[in-house]
C-alpha cells in the first residue's frame, strides 16, 4: 500500500508546480502604466487609452487627479478589445463611478489586450481634464 502512496504524492507535488507556474501572477509585481491623461467635454468622453496585459493577475484603475473640477465624478469604462481599441471589436470589462484619489475599477484580469476611456456623468460643467493610473500584471 505505500508504494501506491508514493508515486501519487509525487504526481501531486509535479501538478502543483505546474500550476503555479502558469498561475495567477502576484500583485506585489504589477507594472504600473505611465498615468493616461486626457480631456473630458461637458456631457462627451476623453479618448480611448490602451494598454496589454501579459498574463493573469489583478488590476487595479485609479482617477488620480481632475482639473479644474476636483470634488465631482466622472465614469470609468474598460473594455476588452484588440491592440488600436477599434470601436467594433470593443466589449465592456468593468464599468463605475469614480473620484480623484479613489480605486474606481479593481479585480482580476486576464492577458489580452484593453482600452479605458473616461467620460462625463452629467456632473461637468466645463471640460475637465483628468489623469488615471492602471497597474497590471
Amino acid at each position: 500500500m505505500r508504494s501506491r502512496f508514493i508515486p501519487a504524492v509525487a504526481l501531486a507535488v509535479v501538478g502543483a508546480v505546474a500550476i503555479d507556474c502558469g498561475g495567477i501572477s502576484d500583485p506585489s509585481q504589477n507594472v504600473t502604466e505611465p498615468p493616461f491623461t486626457g480631456t473630458i467635454p461637458v456631457k462627451g468622453s476623453g479618448p480611448l487609452h490602451q494598454f496589454s496585459v501579459s498574463s493573469t493577475g489583478e488590476y487595479t484603475v485609479k482617477l488620480n487627479t481632475l482639473t479644474p473640477v476636483t470634488g465631482t465624478q466622472i465614469g470609468i469604462n474598460l473594455y476588452t478589445g484588440d491592440a488600436t481599441c477599434t470601436s467594433g471589436s470593443l466589449q465592456l470589462f468593468g464599468s463605475n463611478s469614480a473620484l480623484p484619489n479613489v480605486q474606481a475599477l479593481g479585480g482580476r484580469i486576464f492577458s489580452g489586450h484593453y482600452c479605458l476611456v473616461a467620460y462625463d456623468l452629467g456632473f461637468l460643467t466645463v471640460a475637465t481634464t483628468y489623469s488615471i493610473t492602471v497597474s497590471h500584471p
